[in-house]
């Protein structure tokens, strides 16, 4: 009978957190009562107060985790000789935050991760005396994929299955060096053109879904890929990117760039819309070697003659209602007097303009990335330029 009474509980699943259990010493064989909330608290982060000494009171859990505002000193109390602990550190948004732990160090001393929002994972050995630390520098972002990446980096690397360690390394400076430069956010698509495939050139680095909605790229006619980026056909090739803007852009701020790998013998149109044809105003399209050289932005077609190399990354901002300006290289080199009227709602095309929903004006010129979004001010576009010239660098393929 008792037997069978032992058997009608132990077949019980759930214990509530206050209900009592028995703990045993396995060195003295001491027995001692806690509550279930108690034996699992060891197993839940304990959330730190930041400030310039974070202290760590070991008694309520020996996992815990805290966020840098600044550079700090850890102290940890009521410590139990020979224990383990776990601590997840968190750089804040500014980054580059250090923190003064108790005791050794392996290797003489733990760096942590400096990028803002990210993450690494310390862990000590306590013997009663001294606490003896290590840990693992993942320097990724909180919530992201690991491999000391940046979330974002992560994400397009996955979706596009980049494998090349320089590629990899290469996109994620890239993001950070965007991001760096504050205009991450201003961007609705970015185009590294990185794995040498079609099926790899398609993802947007800012939204990296097989989505219309995440303004992924559908080519269209003959592209030649290769690990330089896309080269179009000049005759029947082009890229859609799903991006309309009169549904996208804000009005009057917006901006298109395109690094070009040639230096002028091409013509047509880079990339752009137009809703109605003629000359419309609500044109919006970049075309460096157009004879004469043209160039809109929600605007009728300004004609520009100062593009005498069109290798580089090409940009066009509009920044307000009465102008927008062309950029290579970083440099102005066309300030249009153009007042804005409106924007096209057909999406934009990639080397071709989209015209009322037929692709146009078809261009040879290779492209090794490609970017749309908000509007950006002279300084943001040197530090665009600045950062895909890095870029394209790292990856052997700047011109």
């Amino acid at each position: 009978m008792a037997d069978q009474r032992l058997d009608q509980k132990t077949s019980q699943t759930t214990v509530a957190d206050t209900d009592i259990m028995l703990v045993c010493n396995p060195s003295t064989g001491a027995m001692k009562k806690a509550t279930v909330n108690k034996i699992r608290l060891g197993n839940i982060a304990v959330t730190l107060t930041d400030g310039a000494t974070i202290t760590w009171n070991f008694s309520l859990g020996n996992s815990a985790k805290v966020t840098l505002g600044g550079n700090r000193t850890l102290s940890i109390t009521n410590p139990v000789a020979q224990c383990v602990g776990i601590l997840h550190v968190t750089q804040d948004g500014t980054g580059s935050r250090t923190l003064n732990l108790p005791g050794f160090e392996e290797g003489g001393g733990i760096t942590l991760s400096t990028g803002a929002n990210h993450e690494d994972v310390l862990a000590f050995h306590y013997d009663g005396t001294n606490f003896y630390w290590f840990g693992s520098n993942f320097g990724a972002t909180v919530g992201g994929g690991g491999g000391g990446f940046d979330a974002d980096a992560q994400a397009y690397i996955t979706a596009a299955s980049i494998v090349n360690s320089t590629q990899q390394n290469a996109v994620n400076q890239l993001v950070l060096d965007i991001k760096a430069a504050s205009i991450w956010t201003k961007m609705k698509a970015v185009y590294p053109f990185l794995g040498g495939t079609s099926g790899t050139h398609k993802w947007n680095l800012k939204d990296p879904r097989d989505l219309d909605a995440a303004f992924r790229l559908v080519f269209q006619g003959t592209f030649t890929h290769s690990a330089n980026g896309i080269i179009p056909n000049g005759t029947d090739a082009y890229a859609e990117t799903k991006l309309v803007p009169n549904t996208h852009f804000a009005a009057n701020l917006a901006h298109m760039s395109y690094y070009s790998r040639d230096t002028g013998s091409a013509s047509g149109l880079i990339m752009g819309s137009l809703t109605t044809g003629g000359g419309s105003a609500d044109a919006t399209f970049l075309g460096p070697n157009f004879t004469p050289d043209l160039s809109a932005m929600g605007s009728t077609a300004v004609s520009s003659t100062a593009f005498s190399n069109t290798s580089r990354l090409l940009v066009i901002s509009r920044e307000g209602t009465t102008q927008f300006k062309d950029y290579r290289d970083g440099a102005l080199i066309n300030t249009a007097s153009s007042t804005w009227n409106g924007w096209p709602t057909d999406a934009i095309y990639l080397c071709a303009r989209n015209l009322a929903g037929s692709a146009d004006n078809f261009t040879a010129y290779g492209c090794s990335f490609a970017s749309i979004g908000a509007d950006l001010s002279a300084a943001e576009i040197t530090a665009l330029n600045t950062a895909v010239n890095t870029f394209q660098t790292a990856l052997s393929r700047n011109v």
